[in-house]
């Protein structure tokens, strides 16, 4: 009965963070993006990059192939578009399939501890790791892949652990793998990649499979997965991330430490009790906490070597490729309690309070240690503090949104068919999302490619000069050059930070409004085109540009 009452809680209150005011901020960048491919999606039968009236091109295009998405895997944009298309053009339509698959992972999490009749100390500790974990609540709200790819990694695990010797099963843990290489390629090789560990070192002795079974294991994954990479290129990433400058070996071992930092400093595990988890599998030799402490491992390994990511264009890991990760640490962490505890629960539940309720065993204000951002000095994360109650505030009081902002005062002051150029390109999308009447224009380099040549000049670098620039805080220093000759005048100061703070990795999210910044470069500054009288020159058709 105590299960079950604890069963309930969770899904109830995991239910209430998940989707409380689920819609209330505008989308981000890449959530903007995938709402845009899912609408097309559902108005087009593919992702095409034109929507309306106007394009999506994030780094000019690069991403694209016959103006089509080409280099994302498509599940998550064919998972949105039923509800873009249906719920309609909104935050909350584009974000619920995914909060969705969030709560669903917690489902199975409880199906799981029901099913291995775990002790109700454990179903205590899980749900308390499980409510306390804001990154998992966080990730799991976004219109991308994360909450898709921990779902189906889970589910795989599960699958995995509970294998039975029967040619259907075999074929829907295939058809789970493809679905998986088709939400995000670098979480379908990190699971692969600790499946074929576990299979070597434990699963084969305990119960290996027979040919049947990796017929139906591979056999989707040969024809079908072939099929989606054939389609969706992720080659394509070297034209997006650009070729690296260091040696391959100094740049994926300073990655490798920058993924294991971000695991403990965005709070996906408490970083103390996953060091201490392998030492403890060997000196108590607890076979579980030794499997999930060298499964972790594997899986960052091959997030290392395989993600696209260049160490000299950031000093953080891209740390959403770890996101599935988010589950296992929280298991990691529950049992390291236990054993520590000997299942004593008047020692283990303070011990859990502290370690998943605050950073306390992140490091408290070290836990950022070396993470140092542009948001670093406004976010002041490097404090003590309790993350959940940090999350509940946010939902209580949720801090404005700059992107609301800009959208309302485009929504007043443009009128259908003019033309805005956005500074930093990125910051397009969301303004594309929330208002459709104008034309977003220069994303484009001249001159140009094939798959460009039949678009308006708008779209394209310095053809044709835009009626309005919006920049976003420090992309005004790269802006002075092109006002020189004061071609385009101050219209607006929109006074909000120029960043909008939500998105899900904890270097980048602001629990509290951010209100103690410098107006004069770190706000929103809208600049509108100068009237120029017929038979004269435009000036501005001539300005150095800031590529």
């Amino acid at each position: 009965m105590h299960k079950l009452v604890i069963a309930v809680l969770l899904l109830l209150i995991a239910g209430g963070l998940l989707f409380a005011r689920l819609g209330h901020h505008p989308l981000w960048d890449d959530e903007a993006t995938t709402a845009l491919y899912a609408k097309s999606i559902w108005f087009t039968g593919d992702a095409h990059a034109l929507v309306d009236h106007n394009l999506i091109a994030f780094k000019q295009g690069a991403e694209l192939r016959n103006l089509r998405n080409r280099y994302m895997p498509p599940l998550g944009f064919w998972v949105a578009a039923p509800f873009v298309g249906i719920l309609g053009d909104t935050a909350l339509a584009a974000r619920l399939p995914f909060a969705l698959c969030g709560w669903l992972t917690i489902v199975l999490i409880v199906w799981w501890l029901w099913r291995e009749k775990a002790e109700t100390l454990t179903w205590l500790l899980m749900a308390l790791g499980i409510l306390g974990n804001v990154s998992f609540m966080l990730f799991a709200r976004q219109c991308r892949y994360y909450a898709l790819t921990t779902l189906l990694s889970a589910l795989l695990a599960y699958l995995y652990l509970h294998r039975e010797k029967r040619f259907p099963r075999s074929l829907t843990v295939g058809l789970a793998f493809v679905a998986l290489l088709a939400s995000n390629y670098l979480s379908y090789l990190a699971l692969c990649g600790c499946a074929l560990v576990d299979y070597l070192f434990w699963g084969r002795r305990d119960r290996p499979l027979r040919l049947v079974d990796w017929v139906g294991v591979l056999t989707p994954q040969i024809f079908l997965g072939s099929a989606v990479l054939y389609v969706w290129n992720p080659l394509i990433a070297k034209r997006i991330w650009g070729a690296s400058s260091a040696s391959w070996l100094s740049e994926r071992l300073t990655l490798l430490w920058w993924n294991l930092r971000e695991l403990n400093g965005c709070e996906f595990g408490v970083g103390t009790l996953l060091l201490a988890a392998p030492l403890l599998a060997l000196i108590m030799k607890d076979r579980w906490l030794l499997r999930a402490s060298v499964a972790l491992l594997a899986y960052v390994i091959v997030v290392t070597i395989a993600s696209p990511q260049q160490v000299g264009v950031t000093g953080l890991a891209t740390v959403r490729y770890l996101v599935p990760l988010i589950p296992l640490c929280i298991f990691i962490g529950v049992r390291v309690i236990q054993v520590l505890t000997a299942g004593r629960a008047w020692l283990a539940l303070p011990l859990a309070l502290v370690a998943f309720q605050t950073n306390l065993l992140h490091g408290g204000r070290y836990a950022t240690l070396g993470m140092r951002t542009a948001f670093s000095d406004v976010l002041r994360h490097n404090r003590l503090r309790c993350t959940p109650l940090e999350y509940l505030r946010e939902l209580r009081s949720p801090p404005p949104s700059t992107y609301q902002a800009v959208s309302q005062w485009i929504d007043r002051n443009v009128t259908q068919g003019q033309s805005i150029w956005v500074l930093p390109n990125y910051a397009t999308y969301p303004l594309m999302f929330l208002s459709r009447k104008p034309v977003y224009a220069w994303q484009l380099a001249w001159p140009p490619q094939d798959q460009f040549k039949s678009l308006d000049e708008i779209h394209f670098f310095g053809r044709k000069p835009p009626d309005f620039v919006i920049v976003f805080g420090p992309s005004l220093t790269e802006l002075r050059p092109f006002l020189a000759d004061r071609a385009y005048v101050r219209a607006a100061t929109i006074d909000r930070f120029w960043a909008d703070l939500i998105r899900p990795e904890m270097h980048f999210h602001a629990f509290r409004p951010v209100t103690d910044f410098d107006r004069s470069d770190q706000a929103v500054y809208v600049f509108k085109r100068r009237a120029v009288a017929r038979g004269a020159r435009d000036s501005s058709q001539s300005l150095p540009l800031p590529l």
